[in-house]
């Protein structure tokens, strides 16, 4: 597929649209060279979009969010997957509290959302 973002890239990529998040990424990484993409996807990445969005951050989730559907869209299986597992899983779609964050979610990353049990309705 011409254009697809290779898993190699999901990172650096990640730290060319956020570049806020290059810190928390240095601290995982540490003396230990490239850490887990899901880990720092699921343990990391994901609580730092929600502590922005908590905090009203709207450019910092929206550029967030734009990096998610990107990769969704142009991305390889391992990488769509790491969108899947290590964000939408762990936003927790099924719970009724994450409805009105989901909903500006854009649509393949909502469909994602759908998948795992976000109902669309806020």
């Amino acid at each position: 597929m011409v254009g697809e973002l290779a898993h190699a890239q999901l990172i650096p990529t990640l730290l060319e649209a956020v570049p806020e998040f290059w810190s928390i990424y240095l601290d995982e990484v540490g003396d230990d060279g490239e850490p887990l993409t899901h880990v720092l996807f699921g343990v990391d990445l994901t609580p730092f979009v929600m502590e922005a969005h908590q905090q009203g951050r709207s450019e910092l989730v929206q550029r967030c969010l734009t990096f998610f559907e990107h990769v969704l869209t142009v991305g390889d299986k391992r990488s769509r997957e790491v969108i899947v597992t290590s964000f939408v899983y762990q936003v927790g779609p099924w719970d009724p509290e994450m409805a009105s964050f989901i909903s500006q979610w854009p649509p393949a990353l909502a469909e994602r959302a759908r998948q795992q049990g976000w109902s669309g309705t806020s």
